[in-house]
């Protein structure tokens, strides 16, 4: 196992390097849903015969037929959308715009480390918004507390990362209006990665009100992170800098890689069903598979509604790093703990795998731990 004292992104980084092609082990690691190679290899037998059109389309602020498909399905506007190397480029880029050393930011707890390491990276000075088990809700009055009139973004993640927990439009337009009421210029970025996972294509949080910058791709929900496509939704003003920030930081995306990603948008539906296809069987299995560990009193938390991420509790456990530890040394059981996320009794474990390899890495993690826990 590497070095868990290191940041998360790093740990992941080198442990998928120490992994990789390796046999006879039982990861529980990503956080999405498995590559669709199949439907990735078909599509791309599709792309040759529109390349040449889509790929000379006009690219000064980012490919158009990508950017217009993603306002289509988002029901916004073209000039709302902005398209970045994937989520993460996404966030940097965000935070890059609106913050600088000691600028005041609002940040989740538990927390996906990349949320809070491009803030803390400029050198924000950073308050914690704790999201409390078992509901992971956000407290209005402790939210009033933690903004201030300088405080420039809030940030949070919907569905949250790693709970899973899905906030409504009600509850996300009173988050919106208790920040506003501290600072009518505050922004909060929504990291809605998850989102679509939700049923009924629920709308992006930036057209609920002016003060919310959605940011999203098809990593998680589509498995799709081999071609780093995402975006950001927001008002105008925001998108035209992110435009000349972009320029500055990275000069332009890939053209290439957008191209398809343009194709890849107009069937996304074939991509989403096979996504809750999976998820609705792997939901299933992790429910039975667990079960015992539930009955023994060993490991505590529901698993959420939305997402291919789950956050137990484990009993008696004040961290779980040596745990975790133990689980791959001894058994080749690989999990995340709660340490990275903010909350070291618990751990992350990920279930967007094919049925059949989940239901077997799942058993193998419950033989373990309750041995370990015994």
């Amino acid at each position: 196992m590497p070095d868990m004292k290191i940041d998360y992104i790093t740990w992941m980084k080198n442990l998928d390097r120490e992994l990789f092609k390796k046999a006879d082990i039982y990861p529980l690691l990503s956080s999405a849903v498995d590559p669709p190679i199949d439907l990735l290899i078909e599509h791309l037998g599709l792309f040759p015969t529109e390349a040449r059109d889509r790929i000379d389309e006009h690219y000064a602020y980012g490919h158009c037929r990508l950017k217009e498909n993603i306002a289509a399905r988002y029901s916004t506007k073209f000039e709302n959308v902005f398209t970045t190397n994937g989520a993460s480029n996404g966030i940097y880029l965000v935070c890059r715009l609106l913050l600088d050393k000691g600028a005041q930011v609002v940040i989740e707890s538990p927390v996906y480390q990349p949320l809070l390491a491009a803030p803390d990276f400029i050198g924000c000075k950073i308050a914690c918004l704790k999201r409390r088990a078992p509901d992971y809700l956000i407290d209005f009055d402790e939210l009033n507390q933690a903004i201030t009139p300088d405080t420039r973004l809030v940030i949070l993640a919907n569905p949250h990362n790693p709970s899973g927990t899905l906030l409504s439009d009600d509850y996300l337009l009173k988050i919106a209006e208790t920040a506003k009421a501290k600072n009518k210029n505050i922004r909060i970025l929504i990291d809605e990665i998850y989102h679509d996972f939700v049923p009924g294509k629920p709308k992006p949080a930036a057209l609920l009100d002016n003060c919310f910058i959605t940011l999203n791709s098809l990593t998680k929900v589509y498995g799709l992170g081999i071609i780093h496509c995402g975006w950001v939704i927001s008002e105008k003003e925001i998108i035209d800098k992110l435009k000349h920030l972009h320029i500055i930081i990275e000069g332009c995306g890939s053209r290439l890689l957008d191209s398809f990603s343009s194709l890849l948008i107009e069937k996304l539906d074939i991509y989403l069903n096979r996504s809750h296809t999976l998820m609705a069987e792997n939901r299933k299995i992790l429910t039975e598979c667990i079960q015992p560990l539930f009955n023994q009193g060993l490991m505590s938390g529901a698993i959420p509604s939305y997402g291919c991420i789950y956050f137990p509790k484990i009993s008696n456990l004040a961290d779980t790093r040596t745990f975790a530890d133990e689980l791959a040394r001894k058994y080749k059981v690989y999990i995340v703990p709660g340490y990275f996320f903010g909350e070291p009794g618990h751990i992350r474990m990920g279930f967007g795998a094919d049925a059949k390899r989940l239901r077997r890495n799942t058993q193998k993690f419950v033989e373990a731990v309750s041995v370990i826990l015994k």
